[in-house]
C-alpha cells in the first residue's frame, strides 16, 4: 500500500467538500490495510537476505529485518519468504509479548477477522479459550494459541513459547517479484545444492595423529560442514515433524584410516538397535547397489546411553561411499527380531542438512576429505583414484 493510500485511505470524503471532520473510517478490505508499513515497497536494501531449500526441495529466498518501531504495537520484526511461484509469505513477529498488550491484540485480530472472515473453527471472533490464554501474566512463558483462517487466505496468528507471537499472510504471485528477487538468486550447483550451502559442506576436513612409539599414523575426520562434530547423523523414515526426531532411530557415522585399513564408526541412539556383534547393516545407494557390513566386535555403551561400534571396510567399499549418493540404510537387531530403515531424513529442523541430496553430498565430501588428508602424508596409501 502506498504512502498516500495510507494517508487518505481511512477517509470517505465528499468530492465537493474538504470537510475532513465529516469523514468516516473505512473498514479494511485486505491484510495490507491493517499493516502500517508500505508492504508493496518491501523488501528493500535494509533487509538481510538468505536462501534455503524447504522440505519439498524448493528454493525459497528469505528477507528479514528488525523494525525500528512496534508494528501495531505488537511486532518488532518482519520476515518475507519468496517462493518459486512468485508468492510471498509475510510474517510479522513479536518477541516480547506481555498480557498488557492484550487490548492491542484484540483490536488487531478484530481487523483480521473483518478481512479473513471466519477462522478454521467457524468463529468470527477471538475464541474464549484464546482470549483467556492471551490474558495470562507474561511471566508464565507460554501462549498456546493458533488461529488459522481459510486456506485461500493463507493467514495464521500464533502465540508460541517464550512469549513470542506471529501473524502471517501470503501475497499473490507476481512476475515482478520473480524477476527482482527469486530468479536472480535461485541458482543451484550441478549437484542440486545451493551455491552457498555447498561452500559450507566443503568446510569438511580430516587430520592425522602420529604415534611415535608404533611409528604409524591415524587419520580421522575433525570437521563436518564447518562443525567440529566428526559424525554425520541419519534418521529413520518414521514420522516427519520436529518433535518426532527425538523419538526416531538416530544413527551417526564417521570414518577413520589406520595402519592401511579403513574403518566405519557407528553410533546408535536406540536401545532396540544396539549394534550387537553379528547384526547386519545394509547401505543402499541410488544406483541400487548395496554394501552389507556386520560388527565383528562387541559394542561399547557410552555415557549418554548410546552404543558405538567400529567395522572394517574395504577400499572398494570406501570408494562407493565416496562416489555414490547414499539412498538409505537398513539395520537389523537379531536379538529383538526387528529392523529399521532410515537415511537422510528431509526435515528443516536437522542442522547438518535439510534435504536428502544435501545429506548424500555431505557423506561423499567426508570420505573425500579423509582420502585427501591420507594422500598428503602417504601418497601411495590409496590404491584407487576418485573422479572429480
Amino acid at each position: 500500500m502506498s504512502f498516500f493510500k495510507k494517508l487518505f485511505g481511512n477517509r470517505n470524503d465528499d468530492n465537493n467538500a474538504n470537510d475532513y471532520e465529516q469523514s468516516v473510517p473505512v473498514a479494511p478490505t485486505t491484510f495490507e490495510d491493517i499493516i502500517e508499513m508500505d508492504i508493496d515497497s518491501l523488501p528493500d536494501s535494509s533487509f538481510t537476505m538468505q536462501r534455503d531449500i524447504n522440505i519439498e526441495g524448493n528454493i525459497i529466498v528469505i528477507f528479514s529485518k528488525k523494525l525500528p518501531y512496534w508494528q501495531a504495537g505488537l511486532f518488532d520484526s518482519i520476515l518475507l519468504r519468496i517462493f518459486n511461484t512468485g508468492e510471498i509469505n509475510v510474517s510479522l513477529n513479536g518477541s516480547r509479548y506481555t498480557a498488557k498488550q492484550f487490548d492491542l491484540i484484540e483490536s488487531f485480530l478484530s481487523k483480521v477477522y473483518k478481512v479473513a472472515g471466519k477462522d478454521s473453527t467457524g468463529s468470527y471472533v477471538l475464541a474464549a479459550d484464546d482470549r483467556r490464554y492471551l490474558q495470562l501474566p507474561g511471566n508464565l512463558g507460554t501462549i498456546p494459541i493458533w488461529i488459522n483462517w481459510n486456506a485461500t487466505k493463507h493467514c495464521t496468528f500464533s502465540g508460541e513459547l517464550n512469549n513470542e507471537i506471529s501473524f502471517t499472510f501470503s501475497r499473490p504471485s507476481s512476475q515482478k517479484i520473480l524477476e527482482q528477487f527469486y530468479l536472480p538468486n535461485a541458482g543451484l550447483t550441478d549437484k542440486g545444492l545451493l551455491h552457498e550451502r555447498q561452500m559450507i559442506f566443503d568446510q569438511t576436513f580430516a587430520s592425522t595423529e602420529y604415534d611415535e612409539f608404533e611409528k604409524k599414523r591415524t587419520y580421522k575426520l575433525t570437521t563436518v560442514a564447518g562443525s567440529t562434530n566428526s559424525y554425520l547423523f541419519m534418521y529413520s523414515f518414521e514420522g516427519s515433524i520436529a518433535d518426532e526426531l527425538i523419538e526416531r532411530t538416530k544413527l551417526a557415522m564417521t570414518f577413520t584410516f589406520s595402519n592401511g585399513y579403513f574403518f566405519l564408526h557407528l553410533i546408535s541412539y536406540d536401545k532396540n538397535f544396539q549394534l550387537d556383534k553379528g547384526d547386519p547393516i545394509i547401505f543402499l545407494f541410488k544406483d541400487e547397489s548395496t554394501i552389507e557390513l556386520t560388527p565383528l566386535i562387541p559394542k561399547i555403551k557410552q555415557a549418554d546411553d548410546s552404543f558405538r561400534t567400529a567395522i572394517g571396510v574395504t577400499a572398494d567399499q570406501i570408494r562407493d561411499f565416496a562416489m555414490k549418493p547414499l539412498q538409505k540404510w537398513k539395520i537389523t537387531s537379531l536379538k529383538h527380531g526387528v529392523y529399521q530403515v532410515g537415511g537422510f531424513a528431509q526435515n528443516i529442523y536437522i542442522d547438518q542438512y535439510k534435504t536428502e541430496t544435501e545429506g548424500a553430498y555431505l557423506l561423499n565430501t567426508m570420505i573425500r576429505a579423509l582420502i585427501k588428508c591420507i594422500l598428503e602424508h602417504e601418497n601411495q596409501a590409496i590404491a584407487f583414484t576418485l573422479e572429480e
